[in-house]
Protein backbone atom coordinates (compact mmCIF):
# COMPACT_ATOMS: atom_id res chain seq x y z
CA UNK A 1 0.00 0.00 0.00
CA UNK A 2 1.33 3.43 -0.99
CA UNK A 3 0.88 5.16 2.38
CA UNK A 4 2.61 2.31 4.24
CA UNK A 5 5.51 2.50 1.80
CA UNK A 6 5.88 6.26 2.23
CA UNK A 7 5.61 5.97 6.02
CA UNK A 8 8.48 3.47 5.90
CA UNK A 9 10.59 5.82 3.78
CA UNK A 10 9.88 8.85 5.95
CA UNK A 11 10.67 6.97 9.17
CA UNK A 12 13.99 5.95 7.62
CA UNK A 13 14.74 9.59 6.77
CA UNK A 14 13.82 11.15 10.12
CA UNK A 15 15.47 8.34 12.11
CA UNK A 16 18.83 9.66 10.90
CA UNK A 17 19.73 12.76 12.89
CA UNK A 18 21.22 15.16 10.34
CA UNK A 19 21.86 18.66 11.69
CA UNK A 20 23.77 20.96 9.35
CA UNK A 21 27.26 19.62 8.69
CA UNK A 22 26.31 16.01 9.46
CA UNK A 23 24.32 14.99 6.39
CA UNK A 24 26.44 12.13 4.99
CA UNK A 25 24.42 9.31 6.57
CA UNK A 26 21.02 10.65 5.55
CA UNK A 27 22.32 11.21 2.01
CA UNK A 28 22.86 7.43 1.81
CA UNK A 29 19.28 6.86 2.95
CA UNK A 30 17.99 9.24 0.27
CA UNK A 31 19.98 7.34 -2.35
CA UNK A 32 18.60 4.00 -1.15
CA UNK A 33 15.03 5.30 -1.38
CA UNK A 34 15.70 6.74 -4.84
CA UNK A 35 17.03 3.38 -5.98
CA UNK A 36 13.94 1.57 -4.68
CA UNK A 37 11.81 4.05 -6.64
CA UNK A 38 13.76 3.31 -9.82
CA UNK A 39 15.74 6.56 -9.87
CA UNK A 40 19.46 7.25 -10.25
CA UNK A 41 21.41 9.24 -7.67
CA UNK A 42 24.88 10.59 -6.99
CA UNK A 43 26.75 12.83 -4.55
CA UNK A 44 28.61 15.98 -5.59
CA UNK A 45 31.84 17.36 -4.14
CA UNK A 46 30.18 19.27 -1.26
CA UNK A 47 27.80 16.47 -0.23
CA UNK A 48 24.61 17.42 -2.08
CA UNK A 49 22.66 14.36 -3.24
CA UNK A 50 21.25 14.50 -6.78
CA UNK A 51 18.42 12.39 -8.18
CA UNK A 52 17.09 11.94 -11.71
CA UNK A 53 15.78 9.21 -13.98
CA UNK A 54 19.36 8.65 -15.14
CA UNK A 55 22.71 10.16 -14.20
CA UNK A 56 22.86 13.39 -16.17
CA UNK A 57 24.49 16.80 -15.99
CA UNK A 58 22.06 18.89 -13.94
CA UNK A 59 23.79 22.18 -14.72
CA UNK A 60 21.22 22.91 -17.41
CA UNK A 61 17.82 21.43 -16.54
CA UNK A 62 14.27 21.85 -17.70
CA UNK A 63 12.94 21.38 -14.17
CA UNK A 64 15.10 21.60 -11.06
CA UNK A 65 13.83 20.73 -7.59
CA UNK A 66 15.87 21.99 -4.65
CA UNK A 67 15.30 20.58 -1.19
CA UNK A 68 17.64 20.05 1.74
CA UNK A 69 18.69 17.05 3.80
CA UNK A 70 19.97 18.88 6.88
CA UNK A 71 17.84 19.94 9.85
CA UNK A 72 18.09 22.31 12.77
CA UNK A 73 19.67 20.79 15.91
CA UNK A 74 17.53 18.97 18.46
CA UNK A 75 16.63 15.31 18.16
CA UNK A 76 12.95 14.32 18.37
CA UNK A 77 11.93 10.74 19.12
CA UNK A 78 10.51 9.12 16.01
CA UNK A 79 6.99 7.73 16.27
CA UNK A 80 4.08 6.89 14.00
CA UNK A 81 0.44 7.55 14.88
CA UNK A 82 -1.82 6.43 12.05
CA UNK A 83 -0.53 8.33 9.01
CA UNK A 84 1.29 10.92 11.17
CA UNK A 85 5.07 10.64 11.42
CA UNK A 86 6.92 12.53 14.17
CA UNK A 87 10.61 13.35 13.98
CA UNK A 88 13.14 16.10 13.37
CA UNK A 89 12.94 17.08 9.72
CA UNK A 90 9.52 15.52 9.10
CA UNK A 91 8.23 18.96 8.09
CA UNK A 92 11.45 20.83 7.34
CA UNK A 93 12.22 19.39 4.97
CA UNK A 94 12.46 15.59 4.61
CA UNK A 95 8.70 15.21 4.14
CA UNK A 96 8.62 17.68 1.23
CA UNK A 97 11.72 16.04 -0.28
CA UNK A 98 9.99 12.65 -0.17
CA UNK A 99 6.92 14.11 -1.92
CA UNK A 100 9.08 15.25 -4.84
CA UNK A 101 11.01 11.97 -4.91
CA UNK A 102 7.79 10.01 -5.24
CA UNK A 103 6.28 12.45 -7.76
CA UNK A 104 9.33 12.31 -10.03
CA UNK A 105 9.43 8.50 -9.84
CA UNK A 106 5.89 8.40 -11.28
CA UNK A 107 6.87 10.44 -14.33
CA UNK A 108 8.31 8.77 -17.41
CA UNK A 109 9.21 11.70 -19.63
CA UNK A 110 11.59 11.52 -22.58
CA UNK A 111 13.65 14.51 -23.71
CA UNK A 112 12.83 16.53 -20.59
CA UNK A 113 15.54 16.94 -17.97
CA UNK A 114 14.29 16.79 -14.37
CA UNK A 115 16.81 17.01 -11.52
CA UNK A 116 16.23 16.91 -7.77
CA UNK A 117 18.91 18.18 -5.41
CA UNK A 118 18.92 17.42 -1.69
CA UNK A 119 21.27 20.12 -0.50
CA UNK A 120 23.47 20.33 2.57
CA UNK A 121 23.62 23.17 5.06
CA UNK A 122 20.40 25.03 4.25
CA UNK A 123 19.77 25.61 7.95
CA UNK A 124 23.30 27.02 8.33
CA UNK A 125 25.25 29.03 5.73
CA UNK A 126 23.96 27.17 2.64
CA UNK A 127 27.15 25.58 1.25
CA UNK A 128 24.98 23.40 -0.98
CA UNK A 129 23.19 26.33 -2.61
CA UNK A 130 26.41 28.31 -2.92
CA UNK A 131 27.97 25.35 -4.77
CA UNK A 132 25.11 25.49 -7.29
CA UNK A 133 25.70 29.20 -7.80
CA UNK A 134 29.47 28.76 -8.13
CA UNK A 135 29.07 25.95 -10.69
CA UNK A 136 26.64 27.97 -12.80
CA UNK A 137 23.57 25.73 -12.57
CA UNK A 138 20.58 26.93 -14.63
CA UNK A 139 17.01 25.70 -15.03
CA UNK A 140 13.94 26.82 -16.93
CA UNK A 141 11.77 26.09 -13.90
CA UNK A 142 12.67 25.83 -10.22
CA UNK A 143 10.73 24.17 -7.39
CA UNK A 144 11.86 24.70 -3.79
CA UNK A 145 10.90 21.70 -1.63
CA UNK A 146 9.87 23.46 1.57
CA UNK A 147 6.76 23.07 3.74
CA UNK A 148 3.94 25.29 2.57
CA UNK A 149 1.00 22.99 3.21
CA UNK A 150 -0.31 20.86 0.34
CA UNK A 151 -2.77 23.66 -0.56
CA UNK A 152 -0.40 26.67 -0.57
CA UNK A 153 2.10 28.02 -3.09
CA UNK A 154 4.92 30.19 -1.78
CA UNK A 155 5.92 33.01 -4.12
CA UNK A 156 8.34 34.77 -1.80
CA UNK A 157 10.33 34.91 1.42
CA UNK A 158 11.40 37.79 3.62
CA UNK A 159 15.06 38.74 3.79
CA UNK A 160 17.32 38.05 6.76
CA UNK A 161 19.74 40.50 8.38
CA UNK A 162 21.40 39.04 11.51
CA UNK A 163 23.39 41.54 13.57
CA UNK A 164 25.57 41.41 16.66
CA UNK A 165 25.21 44.05 19.39
CA UNK A 166 28.13 44.62 21.78
CA UNK A 167 27.79 46.74 24.94
CA UNK A 168 30.75 47.60 27.20
CA UNK A 169 30.74 49.44 30.55
CA UNK A 170 33.02 49.87 33.57
CA UNK A 171 30.80 47.64 35.75
CA UNK A 172 30.44 47.92 39.50
CA UNK A 173 29.35 46.17 42.68
CA UNK A 174 25.98 44.42 42.54
CA UNK A 175 25.11 45.91 45.94
CA UNK A 176 25.07 49.38 44.35
CA UNK A 177 23.02 48.97 41.17
CA UNK A 178 23.69 51.73 38.65
CA UNK A 179 22.11 51.20 35.21
CA UNK A 180 24.77 53.31 33.51
CA UNK A 181 27.50 50.94 34.74
CA UNK A 182 25.79 47.70 33.63
CA UNK A 183 26.22 46.46 30.07
CA UNK A 184 22.97 44.51 30.40
CA UNK A 185 20.98 47.57 31.49
CA UNK A 186 22.39 49.57 28.57
CA UNK A 187 21.24 46.88 26.14
CA UNK A 188 17.86 46.53 27.84
CA UNK A 189 17.24 50.28 27.68
CA UNK A 190 17.91 50.39 23.94
CA UNK A 191 15.93 47.25 23.13
CA UNK A 192 12.95 48.54 25.15
CA UNK A 193 12.83 51.56 22.83
CA UNK A 194 12.85 49.34 19.73
CA UNK A 195 10.64 46.45 20.82
CA UNK A 196 7.33 48.28 20.45
CA UNK A 197 8.07 49.05 16.81
CA UNK A 198 9.84 45.88 15.70
CA UNK A 199 9.05 43.20 18.29
CA UNK A 200 6.14 41.60 16.44
CA UNK A 201 5.33 40.48 12.90
CA UNK A 202 3.49 43.08 10.84
CA UNK A 203 2.52 43.03 7.20
CA UNK A 204 4.91 45.17 5.17
CA UNK A 205 7.08 46.15 8.16
CA UNK A 206 10.39 44.71 9.43
CA UNK A 207 10.52 42.58 12.57
CA UNK A 208 13.36 41.95 15.03
CA UNK A 209 13.85 39.08 17.47
CA UNK A 210 16.53 38.83 20.14
CA UNK A 211 17.87 35.28 19.74
CA UNK A 212 20.93 35.23 22.00
CA UNK A 213 22.33 37.21 24.94
CA UNK A 214 25.63 36.57 26.74
CA UNK A 215 26.49 38.82 29.70
CA UNK A 216 28.00 38.80 33.17
CA UNK A 217 31.36 37.82 34.65
CA UNK A 218 30.65 37.15 38.33
CA UNK A 219 27.70 36.77 40.67
CA UNK A 220 28.16 40.05 42.58
CA UNK A 221 29.40 42.23 39.72
CA UNK A 222 27.44 44.38 37.28
CA UNK A 223 28.18 43.08 33.77
CA UNK A 224 30.94 44.97 31.98
CA UNK A 225 30.33 43.21 28.66
CA UNK A 226 27.26 42.04 26.76
CA UNK A 227 27.01 40.38 23.40
CA UNK A 228 23.61 39.85 21.78
CA UNK A 229 22.37 38.54 18.46
CA UNK A 230 19.36 40.10 16.79
CA UNK A 231 17.52 38.50 13.89
CA UNK A 232 16.06 41.15 11.57
CA UNK A 233 13.54 40.14 8.90
CA UNK A 234 12.75 42.43 5.98
CA UNK A 235 9.93 42.45 3.44
CA UNK A 236 11.80 44.76 1.06
CA UNK A 237 15.47 45.35 0.29
CA UNK A 238 14.89 49.10 0.66
CA UNK A 239 14.22 48.66 4.42
CA UNK A 240 17.75 47.50 5.14
CA UNK A 241 19.59 50.80 5.55
CA UNK A 242 16.73 52.48 7.42
CA UNK A 243 16.53 49.73 10.06
CA UNK A 244 20.31 49.50 10.43
CA UNK A 245 20.66 53.25 10.89
CA UNK A 246 17.95 53.26 13.57
CA UNK A 247 19.60 50.38 15.45
CA UNK A 248 23.00 52.04 15.31
CA UNK A 249 21.52 55.30 16.60
CA UNK A 250 19.46 53.81 19.46
CA UNK A 251 22.13 51.36 20.64
CA UNK A 252 24.84 53.95 20.04
CA UNK A 253 23.19 56.30 22.53
CA UNK A 254 23.75 53.57 25.14
CA UNK A 255 27.40 53.14 24.17
CA UNK A 256 26.76 49.91 22.24
CA UNK A 257 27.88 48.98 18.74
CA UNK A 258 26.03 47.10 15.98
CA UNK A 259 27.80 44.75 13.57
CA UNK A 260 26.19 43.15 10.49
CA UNK A 261 26.85 39.39 10.35
CA UNK A 262 25.22 38.51 7.03
CA UNK A 263 22.51 39.59 4.64
CA UNK A 264 20.07 37.51 2.59
CA UNK A 265 17.85 39.64 0.39
CA UNK A 266 14.08 39.17 0.16
CA UNK A 267 12.74 37.31 -2.87
CA UNK A 268 9.39 37.39 -4.63
CA UNK A 269 8.09 36.11 -7.96
CA UNK A 270 4.83 36.74 -9.77
CA UNK A 271 2.12 34.07 -9.36
CA UNK A 272 1.47 34.29 -13.11
CA UNK A 273 4.88 32.78 -13.88
CA UNK A 274 4.83 29.19 -15.20
CA UNK A 275 6.01 27.32 -12.07
CA UNK A 276 3.60 28.86 -9.53
CA UNK A 277 0.84 28.85 -12.15
CA UNK A 278 1.38 25.14 -12.85
CA UNK A 279 1.00 24.36 -9.14
CA UNK A 280 -2.12 26.50 -8.83
CA UNK A 281 -3.74 24.86 -11.88
CA UNK A 282 -2.77 21.41 -10.64
CA UNK A 283 -4.46 22.04 -7.28
CA UNK A 284 -7.62 23.31 -8.94
CA UNK A 285 -7.79 20.20 -11.11
CA UNK A 286 -7.69 18.08 -7.95
CA UNK A 287 -10.37 20.07 -6.18
CA UNK A 288 -7.93 21.89 -3.89
CA UNK A 289 -8.50 25.59 -3.28
CA UNK A 290 -4.99 27.10 -3.57
CA UNK A 291 -3.54 29.81 -1.37
CA UNK A 292 -0.74 32.12 -2.50
CA UNK A 293 1.57 33.15 0.33
CA UNK A 294 4.81 34.95 1.15
CA UNK A 295 6.60 33.26 4.05
CA UNK A 296 8.11 35.04 7.02
CA UNK A 297 11.42 33.14 7.02
CA UNK A 298 14.05 32.48 4.37
CA UNK A 299 15.05 29.50 2.23
CA UNK A 300 17.50 28.68 -0.54
CA UNK A 301 14.98 30.35 -2.87
CA UNK A 302 16.37 33.68 -1.61
CA UNK A 303 19.81 32.69 -2.91
CA UNK A 304 18.92 30.88 -6.13
CA UNK A 305 16.38 33.29 -7.68
CA UNK A 306 16.99 34.83 -10.18
CA UNK A 307 20.49 33.43 -10.87
CA UNK A 308 19.51 29.77 -11.33
CA UNK A 309 16.01 30.53 -12.59
CA UNK A 310 13.64 33.48 -12.74
CA UNK A 311 10.66 31.12 -12.71
CA UNK A 312 10.29 29.59 -9.27
CA UNK A 313 7.95 28.66 -6.44
CA UNK A 314 8.27 26.92 -3.10
CA UNK A 315 5.85 24.11 -2.39
CA UNK A 316 5.62 21.06 -0.19
CA UNK A 317 3.49 19.25 2.37
CA UNK A 318 3.68 20.02 6.08
CA UNK A 319 2.53 22.75 8.45
CA UNK A 320 5.27 25.43 8.49
CA UNK A 321 4.32 26.35 12.07
CA UNK A 322 5.61 22.95 13.23
CA UNK A 323 9.03 23.40 11.58
CA UNK A 324 11.95 23.71 14.04
CA UNK A 325 9.62 22.83 16.95
CA UNK A 326 9.53 19.89 19.34
CA UNK A 327 6.13 18.98 17.84
CA UNK A 328 7.43 18.45 14.30
CA UNK A 329 5.19 15.95 12.53
CA UNK A 330 3.56 15.45 9.14
CA UNK A 331 0.64 13.60 7.59
CA UNK A 332 1.67 11.07 4.96
CA UNK A 333 -1.74 11.60 3.35
CA UNK A 334 -0.62 15.19 2.75
CA UNK A 335 2.63 13.92 1.21
CA UNK A 336 0.57 11.87 -1.26
CA UNK A 337 -1.68 14.86 -2.04
CA UNK A 338 1.35 17.08 -2.62
CA UNK A 339 3.08 14.47 -4.79
CA UNK A 340 0.03 14.34 -7.06
CA UNK A 341 0.02 18.15 -7.33
CA UNK A 342 3.75 18.17 -8.13
CA UNK A 343 3.58 15.45 -10.79
CA UNK A 344 0.71 17.17 -12.58
CA UNK A 345 2.46 20.55 -12.38
CA UNK A 346 5.62 19.16 -14.00
CA UNK A 347 3.57 17.58 -16.79
CA UNK A 348 1.94 20.96 -17.44
CA UNK A 349 5.32 22.69 -17.61
CA UNK A 350 6.55 20.14 -20.13
CA UNK A 351 3.44 20.63 -22.25
CA UNK A 352 3.84 24.43 -22.20
CA UNK A 353 7.56 24.17 -23.02
CA UNK A 354 6.94 21.84 -25.96
CA UNK A 355 4.19 24.05 -27.35
CA UNK A 356 6.47 27.10 -27.25
CA UNK A 357 9.30 25.48 -29.23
Amino acid sequence: MLESKLIKYLVELVSVYSPSGKEAEVAKVVRDIASELGLSSWIDSVGNVWISHSKIDCRNADVMVIGHIDTVPGYISVKVEGDIVWGRGAVDAKGPLLAYLYAISKLEIDNYKICLGGLVGEEADSPGANYILKEGFKSKHLFIAEPSGYNSVVIGYRGSLPVQVVCKTVGGHAASPDPSRSAYERFHEAWSMLRGKYGKVQSNAPSISVTKIVAGEYGNMLPTYLEARLDIRLWHDSEREEVLNELKHVFGEQGCTVHVLNYIRPVRVKPQQPTPRSLIRSMLRQGIRPKIVVKLGTSDMNLLVPTVSRDAAAYGPGDPKLAHSLEERISVKDIVRAANVIANAILQLRQWDLSSR
